[in-house]
């Protein structure tokens, strides 16, 4: 979405107000945004049951064990909640 000249004005006078009355603040607005280092435990979870999944698949398809097989799809059709639900957290 493009601004309108006017819009571009009205912002920059907006920029140049909260300079004066708090530059603290401006400074921190005008960095640019860093991503939380920290990854819920959900995501993390996920990401490992996801692997863990994959591993089961391969593995049980190489050594031609449908068991295996079988447990890794499960594991992989599951590894989405943990996933989902740890990425709705760390966005709040």
């Amino acid at each position: 979405m493009k601004l309108t000249r006017r819009q571009r004005r009205e912002l920059a006078a907006l920029g140049q107000q909260l300079a004066q009355d708090d530059p603290g603040l401006a400074e921190q607005l005008s960095r640019p945004g860093l991503r939380r280092a920290r990854t819920h435990a959900g995501v993390v979870i996920g990401r490992v049951m996801f692997v863990l999944g994959l591993l089961m698949v391969l593995g049980g398809d190489l050594l031609s064990a449908s068991t295996a097989v079988t447990l890794g799809a499960i594991v992989l059709l599951a590894c989405w909640a943990p996933w989902q639900h740890g990425s709705d957290s760390a966005r709040r």
